[in-house]
């Protein structure tokens, strides 16, 4: 370990992967490394890779020269590596395993031997339920085709990237089985943390100051006690944090409109509006009024015929009813979604009646992507009938009625009094940069020498908007005319 000094992580994908990364470098840390700036100053490098998309995964086999020249111009060696030792986990690792026939030793051997031949510049590849086996693997103690045991990785304690904002995962892996998703293969079943060891992580983040909690799942809202005892489902976990008390905020991500119900609905919008009376009145958050009025709810399609096909058992009437309901309910709430366009057999009625639902529900935000196909899942054995010229055509008109729909949202907020959470500081500029309590970004010009942290909460009265963004200043005193 002498020759061993310091480690670099890149990350890719979604903000699981992220809060992963945390715990990778929790054990690397413990290991005695520490992290480098650069990847080109790294002993050990490592990519936890996303395999959402087949771009995600080109972009890691595309390392190749990189890594190459990299190892060439050390010549250090520690074992049979030379330096740096490039290590591979992730998504990438797991993603063409099939969960529902039992894997031997040898499968798992033949898997990886498979990733070797396309990653030969890789010295150690393995999943990131095996990330406790990672100090043994660099010292040569323990070769990477004799772990045997998966890891609980999860009950590593994370190395937190930020000071005051934090994604704390309550399951991991996926039942849903959406047809163009490879998820449940890439990262499993399933699997639901226990209620009490969520809870402990989020209180000890309140003590220690986070002011922003994000509850992560790839179906979060599916999330089930696996003690089966209370809190026993999503609606009752996010009441047992939401009455820690404290001046924080509560967010999930992200959720599936199978399991948005009505109990579900009503205490979202009960602590919703208590937050917002908090603000009204200039108070700190204290009890059950944590939860922003933010939601991402994964829609997909707006056709029903292509719902189906996609495997995402609701209907598009579904979607909009919950919408509904919440928007009765907190008329002020920031609405963010998932779509795909150019989906197998999409017609153009089909593609039309997602823009009309997009523009019936008034988006926020949607992260919209053009279909492609991913082997291994069920949607790869249809006929893609959309040309991908087609689908960039769609993608941006997607995006125009989105854009035009968000920047019909923020004039609404012109002249309004909200919190934001700062998030930068830029003293030379003057400036802040934050997210508002409904998960707006928001520029914030400071007046001469004001001075404000990152982590702070302060009263904005917002100015002028963009398509995506607020700007504002900041207001001392009461919060009266507080729409958001």
């Amino acid at each position: 370990m002498s020759k061993l000094k310091t480690f670099y992580i890149k990350t890719y994908g979604c903000q699981m992967n992220h809060s992963d990364s945390e715990r990778v470098v929790t054990v690397l840390i413990e290991t005695g490394l520490k992290e480098a700036e650069r990847m080109e100053s790294a002993d050990v490098i490592i990519f936890n890779t996303c395999s959402v998309r087949q771009s995600a995964e080109d972009r890691i086999f595309g390392l190749k020269k990189n890594i190459r020249e990299l190892k060439t111009a050390n010549s250090l060696r520690i074992m049979d590596y030379r330096l740096p030792i490039t290590v591979i986990t992730g998504c990438l690792c797991k993603r063409s395993w099939d969960d529902s026939i039992p894997k031997t030793a040898e499968d798992e051997r033949k898997y990886i031997r498979t990733l070797k031949r396309r990653m030969p510049w890789a010295d150690i590849i393995l999943q990131i339920k095996d990330i406790q086996k990672l100090p043994e693997l660099i010292t040569g103690k323990l070769p990477y085709h004799t772990i045997k045991q998966p890891s609980n990785y999860l009950v590593i304690k994370p190395t937190y990237r930020s000071e005051f904002s934090a994604f704390i995962p309550i399951s991991t892996g996926c039942d849903e089985f959406c047809t163009y998703c490879i998820v449940p293969k890439a990262r499993g079943k399933q699997i639901d943390r226990p209620a009490k060891v969520i809870i402990s992580e989020v209180k000890d983040l309140i003590s220690k100051g986070y002011k922003d909690i994000f509850l992560l799942g790839q179906s979060v809202n599916s999330w089930k006690n696996p003690e089966n005892k209370y809190p026993k489902t999503f609606t009752d976990l996010l009441k047992e944090i939401d009455s820690i008390e404290g001046n924080y905020w509560l967010s999930f991500l992200s959720s599936h409109p199978k399991h948005f119900g009505k109990k579900l609905i009503e205490y979202f919008a009960s602590s919703v509006n208590a937050g917002l009376k908090a603000i009204r009145n200039n108070v700190p958050h204290s009890e059950n009024d944590h939860i922003r009025p933010y939601l991402n709810l994964a829609l997909q399609s707006g056709s029903d015929r292509i719902l189906k096909k996609m495997n995402r058992r609701y209907s598009a009437k579904d979607f909009v009813e919950i919408v509904k309901s919440l928007r009765g309910k907190i008329p002020g709430l920031k609405l963010s979604t998932d779509i795909i366009v150019g989906f197998p057999r999409e017609t153009a009625n089909d593609f039309k009646e997602t823009l009309e639902l997009i523009r019936k529900v008034e988006l926020d935000m949607a992260y919209i992507n053009k279909y492609s196909s991913r082997t291994g899942t069920a949607s790869s054995l249809m006929e893609d009938t959309v040309s991908w010229g087609k689908k960039g055509q769609r993608d941006k008109k997607a995006n125009k009625v989105l854009e035009d729909s968000a920047r019909k949202r923020n004039k609404e907020n012109i002249g309004m009094t909200t919190r934001a959470l700062i998030t930068k500081f830029n003293k030379k500029e003057q400036t802040a940069s934050g997210k508002t309590f409904n998960f707006k970004d928001i520029r914030i010009k400071l007046s001469p020498k004001a001075v404000v942290a990152a982590g702070e909460f302060v009263n904005v009265v917002v100015k002028s908007t963009s398509g995506w963004s607020l700007s504002g200043s900041i207001v001392k005193g009461n919060a009266p005319q507080m729409h958001i």
